[in-house]
């Protein structure tokens, strides 16, 4: 997937084997230390400023590349690290964060 935005990596939301869903990131594309995803419910109206949200901080991970920006948990392809944070079904990333705090809203 890509952001509208140019200062947000493209991404891939999948799952692993035990049906948790991820944020991937790969590597080649940015340097993820220090970055966070804000997440919020996915029925929740755009935008609650009274809605919950939570964030998952990024952190490198053996996932499996199996094409061009294609990764996947489930084992299919080459195992290689990528950049993760969780982002459980159901969640929307409203925001990410970078290292120095700054918001970028999709």
């Amino acid at each position: 997937m890509q952001s509208d935005r140019d200062d947000v990596p493209p991404f891939t939301l999948c799952s692993d084997v035990d049906g948790m869903r991820y944020v991937i990131v790969d590597p080649a594309d940015a340097d993820m230390s220090g970055w966070a995803v804000e997440l919020m419910d996915a029925n929740v109206r755009w935008p609650d400023p009274n809605a919950l949200t939570s964030l998952s901080s990024f952190e490198q991970d053996t996932w499996f590349s199996s094409g061009e920006g294609d990764w996947n948990g489930l084992g299919y392809g080459t195992p290689k690290t990528a950049w993760c944070a969780i982002a459980a079904h159901g969640d929307r990333i409203s925001a990410w964060i970078g290292p120095d705090g700054t918001r970028y809203e999709p």
